[in-house]
């Protein structure tokens, strides 16, 4: 090999390198049947469906730079950037934030607010004290400085936690759980709680509670077999959890694979997801899961009928399958 042509060589690789750095996937988040990612350049690249469209691979969402976090609605994103303001309403120190079907709530001076498309954010009382969020469906849970959760808005099916089957416009303490990381579903809610176990309420008609059992639940349930849960995400109907070895356990409606590979429409208890063995973070949507892996890139799995796998099809992926660029 002459010496140009290793000098050369070596250039395309570093400029591969960088290039690839710029786009990796610093953070992901699913709602409905849409993904959107923030990128490490600061941009933000969406897929599946977008209106009455599918968008097949991830493209990049226009108007939206600087972002250190985005969530999905049903209809539209919203981002937090990295100088603590929004990109889709005027609320600045936000320190995190969340998308519902249809609203957002972020935290800033250590209160949550909440909105819906268009609508400024209003306080939601009772909320002093929140450290991080998660919504889906109507429903939102805070969790709060020592461990404490609170949950408001759609709560018909239990997934408030407190003890009642009622929707609830101020926020209801789960009471007896403490709790690091929170994911919210349809119509269930779960909880890693600080030994590393999970415990989950709401709907369990699809076995998205994890505890083996089919009845829904006010009140919080041990979900069976975890003791090393880092993060959890719920989808609408099930429930994926990333583990302190890397790996990732889903349970719950698996009639697409959502779960996983295992044959059966509903896993009732946590199972392993095979080929997940360097996972950074896991997000479910309707029907389908992402997990974001230590290069940076998504490996997805379950329905794909509006793109949301970004796989450049429309298949049914039953095994772990890389996006697409």
């Amino acid at each position: 090999m002459s010496r140009w042509l290793f000098v050369l060589l070596v250039l395309l690789a570093g400029c591969h390198r960088k290039h690839g750095d710029a786009y990796k996937m610093e953070q992901v988040s699913a709602q409905g049947s849409r993904a959107c990612a923030a990128m490490k350049d600061g941009t933000v690249k969406c897929w599946g469906r977008k209106g009455n469209e599918s968008q097949l691979v991830p493209a990049v969402a226009e108007g939206m730079s600087n972002v250190a976090k985005v969530c999905v609605a049903d209809d539209f994103q919203c981002g937090m950037m990295r100088d603590g303001k929004l990109t889709c309403a005027h609320l600045g120190g936000v320190t995190d934030i969340v998308c519902g079907s249809k609203h957002v709530c972020a935290i800033s001076g250590g209160i949550v607010f909440c909105f819906e498309r268009d609508q400024p954010p209003r306080e939601i009382p009772g909320t002093t004290g929140a450290t991080a969020i998660a919504a889906g469906g109507g429903t939102t849970c805070g969790l709060f400085e020592g461990g404490t959760v609170k949950c408001w808005g759609a709560g018909k099916r239990g997934q408030l936690g407190n003890g009642a089957f009622e929707d609830k416009d101020t926020p209801q303490l789960v009471a007896g759980l403490h709790a690091k990381n929170l994911c919210v579903g349809g119509e269930h809610t779960c909880a890693v709680l600080e030994d590393e176990t999970m415990a989950c309420f709401g709907s369990d008609d699809n076995g998205e509670l994890g505890d083996g059992n089919s009845e829904q639940s006010a009140t919080p349930r041990k979900v069976q077999n975890v003791n090393i849960a880092q993060q959890v995400s719920c989808g609408t109907h099930h429930t994926c959890a990333r583990m302190g070895d890397s790996t990732v356990h889903c349970w719950g409606k698996n009639d697409v694979h959502q779960a996983g590979s295992a044959p059966a429409p509903e896993i009732a208890v946590p199972t392993l997801v095979q080929g997940l063995y360097e996972s950074t973070a896991v997000v479910c949507g309707n029907d389908f899961t992402c997990v974001r892996m230590q290069d940076g890139w998504l490996r997805c799995f379950g329905v794909n009928d509006w793109g949301q796998l970004a796989d450049g099809t429309h298949d049914i992926r039953n095994v772990p399958n890389p996006i697409t660029y």
